[in-house]
């Protein structure tokens, strides 16, 4: 029974032993097979295609952006994410962004184009939406400046528009146009015209009181020949005219 009993257990060890070296050898083989695999190199962004108008907007900034975004390679690269980077630029309105295989990416921008200056610091788009000037002066005697104590852009530039509709219809020559609208910070409005020409519209009923100095400024401005300095329209009836000291009337 002994000799048995030893007969078992040395057949036990023996398979134990067997499971551990094959163990030990599956354990190598499969070190191997991970070691032997390499991942193949990335393919990166050879060319950048940059498609639209670029007068303002940096081409190499865009450039730098792809480049940023690509630096994993093609495959890692994020469409949306650099698109958003992108438009995050002060003179990009708007941009599209596609990959072009096997390393080319193609980046279309609308850039903004600037409808009036806002202060020092920018410009108000065509839909009245801020952006930085980003170092780029555009002439004064391109753009109307608003200097404004309240923030709503839109909602102010839409006032200009209205204000410019105006004075259109009646003085469409350079001597009606808006240089400058000044807003404090209760919303009321100044505006200032070219020969600095200033009229005190308030913040109540300001277009009805532009259009009554519109139809009535012909015949004022040919009374004082061109000597009227400001003009005050915070008043239900009739204005009040401050006039240039070299101003005289006719009558």
């Amino acid at each position: 029974m002994r000799q048995k009993y030893l007969v078992k257990r040395v057949a036990v060890i023996a398979v134990l032993l067997g499971v551990a070296i094959l163990v030990f050898a599956l354990k190598d083989q499969m070190h191997w097979v991970e070691t032997a695999h390499i991942a193949p190199d990335p393919v990166m962004v050879k060319k950048v295609i940059l498609v639209g108008k670029t007068t303002y907007i940096q081409p190499t900034r865009i450039s730098e952006l792809v480049d940023a975004h690509g630096k994993d390679g093609m495959l890692a690269l994020d469409p949306e994410r650099l698109r958003i980077a992108v438009e995050e630029e002060s003179w990009v309105y708007r941009a599209r962004v596609r990959k072009v295989w096997p390393d080319q990416v193609e980046v279309w921008v609308e850039e903004q184009r600037a409808a009036a200056r806002w202060g020092d610091d920018g410009y108000l788009n065509l839909s009245g939406e801020f952006f930085e000037s980003a170092g780029v002066g555009l002439g004064q005697a391109e753009l109307p400046r608003i200097d404004s104590m309240l923030e709503d852009t839109e909602a102010i530039y839409r006032q200009l528009t209205s204000y410019s509709s105006i004075l259109g219809q009646h003085s469409p020559q350079e001597k009606g146009k808006i240089i400058e609208m000044k807003v404090d910070q209760r919303g009321a409005i100044t505006l200032l015209f070219a020969g600095e020409l200033e009229l005190k519209l308030g913040r109540r009923w300001m277009e009805q009181r532009l259009t009554r100095w519109a139809a009535q400024s012909p015949v004022i401005m040919a009374k004082f020949s061109r000597g009227v300095r400001k003009v005050d329209l915070r008043y239900e009836r009739g204005m009040v005219l401050e006039l240039n000291q070299q101003g005289q009337s006719n009558g």
